[in-house]
């Protein structure tokens, strides 16, 4: 099957969990083409489970496609402040409701999908929470000198954290990452 936007991967998300995934009760997803994972499963869902919340999205340093002045105040020290539709973790019956909720199954081809999530994220009437300190989703673009070797993981030198994925959003070189995680 052919790429055709992120609409449309967004569509075939949401059809294959109405039709493949109902008997799950998480779902985690995370772009195919520039992330990498680097924890087990396990480690991932006991970072989320600890963060109760039905759904959680990675957050970036930029705000891209929505200005910065609509995101409420996080309360966070650092800069990532802006959600990434690029991963994200949640309970499937409330990722399923949002999604229908949000007409997902309507995008055009080439709609933007981090948009339409974003925009449910400031509208406060969703229970989306963001990932500010990178335990599970590390998003690089604009970021890439916040993570660094430390012992056998990688870490995030601002928030301390050691997140599960490594996002290369933006076209980021996951060359190093790569090379540390996979050893290719």
């Amino acid at each position: 099957m052919s790429w055709r936007g992120l609409g449309w991967r967004q569509r075939v998300l949401y059809w294959n969990l109405w039709r493949r995934c109902l008997a799950y009760d998480y779902v985690l997803f995370v772009d195919g083409y520039d992330c990498i994972v680097a924890s087990p499963l396990e480690e991932i869902m006991q970072k989320y489970f600890t963060m109760k919340t039905p759904l959680l999205f990675g957050a970036e340093v930029l705000s891209h496609p929505l200005p910065a002045e609509r995101y409420p105040a996080s309360g966070v020290t650092h800069r990532y402040n802006y959600l990434n539709a690029g991963g994200f973790i949640g309970e499937m019956g409330y990722v399923l409701r949002l999604m229908t909720r949000l007409g997902i199954f309507r995008l055009p081809n080439d709609y933007y999908d981090q948009q339409r999530y974003a925009e449910a994220f400031v509208s406060g009437r969703t229970r989306i929470t963001l990932d500010h300190d990178g335990e599970i989703f590390q998003c690089l673009f604009f970021a890439s000198d916040d993570l660094e070797v430390r012992g056998e993981r990688l870490a995030n030198r601002r928030t301390s954290s050691t997140p599960c994925i490594i996002h290369g959003n933006g076209g980021t070189d996951l060359a190093w990452v790569r090379q540390f995680v996979l050893g290719v």
